[in-house]
């Protein structure tokens, strides 16, 4: 009677929840509160974290192979490309053999090193000393591989255009001449645009240009004003001269005033010869 009664009150009590379907925990919260405090977010936080170094690690390992295979593949398209230029070039024997030593060079040049700043969480775990060294590392190996790469494609475009398959000039040619240009006119407008060319924004230099080349053609204008004045002075004066002489020299004009003066004496002496004493 009693388990038949506990039974019914269990079936009453039940009647107004939903059951859970066969095998499946009965209550999550009892289950995960049953758990230690260990077994709940010690090792697997503990593993999700490594396998994020680790993964971190191949990610960057990969990248580094990428980049390194990159490197390679460049450096020794570079080495053919040379010999491909000292083979197929028609220049003397002395420029062959400066040619072989430069390629020899080339060749036991390390590869540039594309990676200079990345990686930058292996700089959290390192004092201050270790990072600015390993900062001004990265720097160097940058401007090493700035210039390895212009150097590389000034060396392509200059055997394109030796070719034919680029029209236009290399750009080391095209800057090479315009600053022989820029070197001649500062010396001619006495203008020093070297020391602060970097400070200075393209309208800034744009007045300096324009100041500079005001002092060299404001006193070429004031002398063109000058002449130009002095040249309308002398036709002035030559316009009067030649007035003053027509004047005098003109001789209606002179024959007209002695007329005038012998009408002007002639009744004098008849008003004095008609009394009589």
């Amino acid at each position: 009677m009693s388990a038949e009664a506990s039974d019914s009150e269990a079936a009453v009590t039940g009647a107004g929840e939903r059951w859970a379907p066969v095998g499946a925990v009965a209550n999550p919260e009892d289950e995960r509160g049953g758990q230690s405090p260990a077994g709940r977010g010690g090792a697997p936080a503990g593993e999700e974290a490594e396998m994020a170094t680790r993964l971190r690690r191949l990610e960057d390992e990969h990248e580094q192979l990428h980049s390194s295979l990159l490197a390679l593949t460049s450096h020794f398209a570079q080495v053919q490309f040379r010999l491909k230029q000292i083979v197929h070039g028609q220049d003397e024997e002395q420029d062959r053999d400066s040619m072989l030593r430069e390629l020899e060079e080339f060749a036991f040049r390390g590869c540039p090193h594309v990676l200079g700043c990345r990686a930058p969480h292996a700089l959290q775990n390192s004092s201050e000393r270790e990072k600015m060294e390993r900062l001004e590392a990265q720097r160097e190996k940058q401007k090493e591989l700035i210039i390895q790469l212009k150097t590389q494609l000034d060396d392509l475009e200059r055997f394109a255009y030796q070719e034919g398959s680029y029209d236009s000039l290399p750009q080391s040619v095209v800057m090479e001449r315009q600053r022989v240009i820029i070197d001649e006119l500062i010396k001619k407008l006495d203008v020093n645009l070297n020391e602060d060319i970097g400070n200075l924004t393209p309208e800034e230099l744009r007045q300096r240009v324009d100041a500079a080349i005001a002092q060299i053609v404001n006193p070429v204008r004031v002398k063109e004003q000058l002449v130009e004045q002095l040249k309308t002075q002398i036709r002035d004066l030559e316009m009067f001269i030649n007035f003053i002489q027509d004047e005098v020299g003109n001789p209606l004009l002179s024959d007209r005033g002695s007329g005038q003066q012998s009408r002007s004496d002639g009744p004098k002496p008849r008003g004095h010869g008609g009394v009589k004493q």
